[in-house]
């Protein structure tokens, strides 16, 4: 099967040092943010409240029960388990 040639498509981009040169959608890189930790003693849902005044758009975890550990209002930071 003969390759593809994603450089003729302009949904699709590679740039040298990123990803190892992977081509990717345009417009889906996550850009990287400074790692903070989570401020101590943050409880029933405030460290979320935190997040989204610090202007975060996704708050990744390891807690896959979050969502439903949490009464979420539709518009809540969504959290990514």
């Amino acid at each position: 099967m003969k390759a593809l040639d994603w450089s003729r498509c302009p949904e699709i981009e590679s740039i040298p040092g990123k990803v190892s040169g992977a081509w990717v959608f345009r417009g889906t890189r996550i850009r990287r943010t400074e790692c903070r930790p989570a401020p101590r003693r943050l409880k029933n849902g405030a460290l979320l409240i935190v997040a989204e005044e610090a202007g975060f758009d996704l708050l990744i975890t390891a807690d896959q029960e979050l969502a439903y550990q949490q009464n979420l209002p539709p518009d809540a930071l969504p959290p990514l388990s």
